[in-house]
């Protein structure tokens, strides 16, 4: 998230949540990537590990989200579902979105948060807290961390984040193996 308590949100921007389209996709792929890769609490390994490691870690996440987009014999038409945070006016620009999957009514979890974006000069803005309550997830599957700390280290979840989502949602669990549903 790059942001710290002190910092001063900006102006949020009317938002307007729509259905990703195939023009979205590339954005999607491109952020969620790179996003990942800076965030990601268990990618250290990828981060430091030089150029070898991010070619793993850019095939395999490139092929996790692909699977993910990908069209499949399930009642939504895919394993997961995109929303896109966007302009009133203008369907093109994105401030942000998120990808989740439905689960089964039997299942204890109804939804799958698998990623959430914001553009980095909008963080803090509310487009993310609107994209999560159009979703109300119940699961997570990509755990990432926020830096924190004079050194902007990615280590913890920044205090303010975390009591944030613990308040918005008391029973949201982390479960990568949601992904594989």
């Amino acid at each position: 998230m790059g942001l710290s308590p002190g910092k001063p949100a900006p102006e949020a921007p009317a938002v307007v949540l729509r259905r990703s389209t195939a023009a979205d996709v590339d954005y999607i792929y491109a952020t969620w990537l790179r996003s990942y890769l800076q965030h990601g609490a268990t990618l250290g390994w990828a981060r430091g590990g030089g150029p070898a490691a991010k070619a793993r870690y850019f095939r395999g996440q490139q092929a996790l989200i692909a699977r993910l987009l990908a069209h499949r014999e399930h009642p939504a038409g895919r394993l997961a579902q995109v929303v896109v945070a966007g302009l009133p006016d203008d369907e093109t620009t994105i401030l942000g979105w998120a990808v989740w999957s439905p689960r089964p009514l039997d299942e204890s979890a109804q939804t799958v948060l698998h990623y959430v974006y914001t553009r980095q000069a909008l963080r803090r803005s509310g487009i993310a807290r609107t994209l999560l309550r159009a979703i109300q997830p119940a699961e997570y599957t990509h755990l990432c961390t926020s830096p924190r700390g004079e050194r902007g280290r990615g280590s913890e979840w920044s205090d303010w984040l975390l009591e944030w989502i613990r308040r918005e949602w008391p029973l949201l669990a982390y479960n990568p193996y949601a992904v594989n549903s």
